[in-house]
């Protein structure tokens, strides 16, 4: 129970807690490596050596004392920021993985199917955390675990599956500006975020990973074949660089490892898990120094002889064959291993040499065609030459040929303007002609009645066949509209019929979803009630235990204030003693002073008597003798004397705190007593607390897919209809435009026979002129000729 309320304190705590890496005390670190152990006979596939700075930033490495999922390990306390839920403001993170957990979806065209599984194949082999607090500092966890992290729970955050293999997990703490740039290498590389959290006022780097990453299922073309090198530097000014690496199937392109050693200059040594078929060497490119990967297929058995200690007797022969089975083996596997350096020393060379011989040929080629083309381009210059030199004397010929004569061109000028008066005289004499030919055909009285009598005949005949033809058209286009209007009369009675139907279908489904939504509504108040008397409960066993934990602390501060009392007590005493010894050794001083001063002034008054004052001052050379030894004597007397008040205060002073101590020992014994007893109570109501949120959380999920399936039923309801109200509107919509459209034309129509009622008015005015002023021409009119046509075709139609 104490350790159940310890961690929901941390968890407490650890909301305000700044987003960095953490070590296995909760402490902020710059960087560190976590290499697990795959599992096995001796390890549970859960132990890992942790690699962190120390003081001067340099690297040191141990193996952890608790499991890689262990509640209050170094993962879950880095990872305590993404345990809260709802998360905060000012907090983001993405978890992406191509493999992704139960309980998220895996695919971008259903994200309603949360069983997990394997990402598109068009998104990156990567995975990897990143949480970051806004303007302050986050994290860049990157892992090779599928699945992880499992769920936002700090109990089962560490899926099950990532103990078979060994992983690699690496995490740095970096500023705010930084994840700028890691936003975009996860663009780059095609991240699947699986479960995120950005919001609106953080880096656009950030957010796009979240939404062109789900959205583009193929990776734009400037940054599939653009390698990028980004140096990031961390919070504590390490350096670490990123690298995405180029797309292409050729090895010397879209090769990660040819990609840093391109960019590095540098031979690389790679360390390889080897489950690929195609993965059974080392590959070199040209430059630079060879790339060993080491290979878990390939293994080279060291058959060791056991010296054991077993009593039974094998036969001579026997061993003698184990012997030469073990040599025969010993020799397979040497003659196998210098089998594959020669095919790696023959393959590099044999690279090496048809490349060299590639770029012979090339250059040979290239040289042939670079000269073939400065031959065509000289060949080519000289027949252009050629050409311009012909050129250049047939333009000199023909200018000295176009020059004149003046008497040439005084006879072509002559000539010609006696062309023009013959032409002027001729078009005179025929306009003359034409002129005289009109009077005399005006003049005629006869001509005149004829001709207008054979017109108004012809008009009369072709109005009537206008008439009779507008009037066939009037009855087809009666017809049509007749069609048309039964036509839509049928579909207008069939449409309210099925609206009527959908009408009831619709009451009728409202009314199941009103009982069902009623229902639904009913349960969520239970649960809510439910939930609120849990957390009631919850608060009441919280709040008792931090009642005792008060009681407890209490208790520790009046032990502690009691024992520093008694400490007080004995400085203060062992002050006093001290202080009377100083006042008493000061007052001695002080007498033996004025003694002295005394004798002194005795001296001075007889200063006639020197022999007294030599008596006098062996006296006094004895009186300070006396005083110095019986100091001396008195100094050690009060020295044993506290010496002995010491040693008695001891002894007294140990007495005391072994009382003290027994009695506390009893008061502890009693208080843990008290306090487990009380904690087992409180665990065993939290647990059943646990189990009763845990009942209420599966029914509200429960609750919660059916509200989403009836929502989703809904929604394809109204898509449905929307769609059927859409394709309706778009067929009245081509309806009206087609009886538009008919208007259109028949208006068009009309305005075009109008204008050509006017345009054979105008033409049968100008035709009368002509016609009268030539002679009688039994022609049919146009539109009478067009006509007969029209019928003659249509008889043919018939016939046929």
């Amino acid at each position: 129970m104490w350790r159940l309320v310890l961690v929901v304190s941390l968890l407490c705590c650890s909301s305000e807690a700044s987003v960095s890496c953490k070590d296995e005390k909760n402490n902020d670190v710059d960087w560190y490596i976590l290499y697990k152990t795959p599992r096995n006979l001796k390890m549970t596939g859960l132990d890992y050596v942790y690699i962190y700075p120390d003081n001067n930033n340099k690297a040191k490495s141990r193996r952890s004392t608790k499991p890689i999922n262990a509640a209050d390990g170094i993962l879950a306390n880095t990872l305590q920021p993404l345990f809260i839920n709802p998360s905060p403001t000012d907090f983001g993170f993405i978890s992406y993985n191509d493999g992704v957990p139960e309980g998220f979806s895996a695919k971008v065209s259903d994200p309603t199917d949360t069983s997990g599984g394997s990402a598109s194949s068009s998104f990156g082999h990567s995975k990897g955390v990143v949480m970051v607090e806004k303007n302050k500092k986050g994290v860049w966890l990157l892992h090779s675990t599928p699945g992880f992290p499992y769920s936002r729970d700090q109990y089962h955050f560490y899926p099950e599956s990532g103990a078979r293999n060994a992983q690699t997990l690496i995490c740095v703490t970096f500023n705010y500006d930084q994840f700028e740039h890691i936003g975009e290498h996860l663009q780059k590389t095609r991240a699947f975020p699986f479960d995120h959290h950005i919001p609106s006022d953080f880096h656009r780097e950030l957010q796009d990973v979240t939404t062109k990453n789900t959205q583009n299922h193929n990776t734009p073309a400037n940054n599939r074949f653009i390698p990028t090198f980004q140096q990031l530097t961390s919070s504590g000014g390490k350096e670490f660089h990123s690298i995405a690496k180029l797309v292409s199937d050729q090895p010397e392109v879209g090769d990660l490892y040819v990609s840093i050693s391109n960019e590095v200059h540098s031979g690389v040594n790679v360390q390889s898990w080897g489950g690929q078929p195609e993965r059974d060497g080392s590959f070199c490119p040209t430059g630079f120094d060879d790339f060993q990967f080491f290979d878990d297929k390939i293994k080279v058995k060291m058959l060791l002889r056991q010296r054991g200690t077993t009593r039974a007797k094998l036969q001579a022969d026997h061993h003698i064959l184990d012997r030469q089975r073990q040599d025969a083996e010993r020799d397979k596997v040497v003659q196998f291993c210098r089998k594959q350096q020669t095919c790696d020393i023959k393959n590099s060379w044999l690279q090496s040499s048809e490349r060299l011989f590639l770029r012979g040929t090339v250059d040979r080629h290239i040289r042939a065609a670079v000269s073939q083309h400065e031959l065509s381009l000289e060949d080519r210059r000289d027949r252009l030459r050629g050409v311009l030199e012909t050129e250049e004397q047939q333009l000199l010929q023909e200018m000295e040929e176009k020059k004149e004569t003046s008497v040439e061109r005084q006879a072509k000028m002559r000539q010609r303007a006696r062309a023009l008066r013959d032409r002027r005289e001729t078009e005179r004499q025929q306009l003359v002609s034409e002129k005289l030919d009109q009077l005399f055909r005006e003049q005629c009285e006869e001509v005149r009645s004829v001709q207008s009598r054979q017109k108004e005949q012809q008009v009369c005949e072709e109005r009537a066949v206008q008439l009779r033809s507008r009037e066939e058209q009037q009855q087809q286009q009666q017809q049509e509209e007749q069609l048309f209007h039964e036509l839509w009369e049928a579909d207008r009675r069939a449409k309210e019929e099925r609206e009527r139907q959908k009408g009831q279908r619709r009451q009728q489904r409202d009314a199941e979803q009103l009982d069902a939504l009623n229902a639904q509504t009913q349960a969520a108040e239970r649960q809510r009630q439910e939930d609120k008397q849990l957390r009631e409960e919850e608060a009441q066993l919280l709040l008792q235990q931090q009642q005792l934990d008060q009681l407890q602390q209490q208790r520790e501060q009046q032990q502690q204030r009691r024992a520093q009392q008694s400490r007080r007590q004995q400085l203060d005493q062992g002050l006093r003693l001290k202080m009377k010894r100083v006042c008493r050794e000061q007052q001695e001083e002080l007498q033996l002073d004025i003694s002295i001063l005394q004798q002194l002034l005795k001296e001075e008054s007889d200063e006639r008597q020197e022999a007294a004052q030599r008596k006098l001052r062996a006296e006094q050379q004895r009186y300070r003798q006396y005083l110095s030894d019986e100091l001396q004597h008195q100094r050690i007397e009060e020295e044993q004397m506290e010496q002995l008040m010491e040693e008695k205060l001891k002894e007294t002073w140990s007495k005391r705190e072994e009382q003290s101590r027994l009695q506390r020992d009893a008061r502890n014994r009693l208080m843990s007593e008290v306090m487990e007893a009380r904690h087992l109570q409180i665990q065993h109501k939290l647990d059943v607390n646990v189990q009763k949120q845990a009942e209420l959380s599966k029914d509200r999920d429960e609750l919660i897919r059916i509200m989403e399936e009836t929502k989703l039923m809904d929604e394809e309801e109204k898509r449905r209809q929307q769609q059927t109200c859409a394709a309706y509107r778009a067929d009245l919509q081509a309806q009206m435009k087609h009886q538009q459209q008919l208007k259109l034309e028949q208006k068009a129509q009309e305005q075009q026979e109008q204008l050509q009622g006017l345009i054979q008015q105008q033409l049968y005015q100008q035709r009368k002129e002509r016609i009268l002023s030539r002679p009688l021409c039994s022609a049919p009119h146009p539109f009478r000729r067009d006509e007969d046509s029209c019928s003659a075709a249509v008889d043919r139609l018939s016939l046929t």
